[in-house]
């Protein structure tokens, strides 16, 4: 039982994880077009990239890369990646707790 949810747990996050690039950029997208622009320049600040894949690329404000207040030199993409990795992790990590005290109590 316990290996058929764990294969099942493993193909679901390969499944998901092929997604993840085009999730991201869609999410991106999303703010970008929408104006919500704080949202992508709060990103940009803290993780001191401007851009998605490039730093020209939906950066906010768009002189990002050579902005005074800005002036990042990455894209975001990779941190990005790397912060839904860690999310990710960390619901995996909560989800097998679970598992383990529901097997242990049967």
């Amino acid at each position: 039982m316990l290996s058929i949810v764990l294969c099942v747990a493993i193909v679901q996050r390969s499944a998901h994880l092929s997604q993840m690039d085009k999730e991201l950029n869609r999410a991106w997208t999303d703010a970008f077009q929408r104006r919500n622009r704080n949202l992508i320049s709060d990103f940009e600040l803290r993780h001191h990239c401007c851009g998605y894949n490039s730093v020209k690329e939906r950066a906010v404000p768009r002189d990002c890369a050579v902005n005074d207040a800005y002036g990042f030199s990455v894209p975001c993409n990779a941190d990005l990646a790397k912060n839904f990795w860690r999310w990710q992790k960390g619901i995996q990590h909560l989800l097998f707790a679970q598992l383990a005290m529901l097997v242990g109590i049967f």
